[in-house]
């Protein structure tokens, strides 16, 4: 366990001989302990609180794993989305994300602008 600046604590992500990722966290925010609440019966994120992360990170990779959530068409709770993307301030990238799946919709999107893979979950 390693502790920042701030006084706060927090566990280091990892990856184990045979490969698998591994990263565990100390929920220290609201999002976080909700995250907690609404994880699944395996522990994984819930997809709408994945997308929040991805979100909030918008890094190239995020950008197109948020993609291909919304292109796969599972039914989200996007007013949770809305609610917590309002909250970290990156509801601008939700509504790109989302105006950029309403466009491909009608007509596919160029090959470099197209996920190169799921969602890691």
């Amino acid at each position: 366990m390693f502790t920042q600046s701030d006084g706060s604590r927090y566990l280091v992500n990892g990856t184990s001989p045979d490969g698998m990722h591994l990263g565990v966290y100390v929920a220290q925010t609201e999002f976080e302990h909700e995250v907690l609440s609404r994880r699944s019966v395996d522990g994984s994120a819930s997809v709408e609180d994945l997308s929040i992360y991805k979100l909030i990170a918008w890094q190239p990779q995020d950008r197109d794993d948020i993609a291909q959530i919304l292109a796969t068409g599972p039914d989200l709770d996007t007013k949770h989305v809305v609610r917590w993307a309002e909250r970290w301030e990156v509801s601008e990238r939700w509504s790109e994300a989302v105006a950029w799946r309403v466009q491909t919709a009608t007509s596919p999107a160029p090959a470099s602008q197209q996920p190169r893979r799921g969602p890691r979950l």
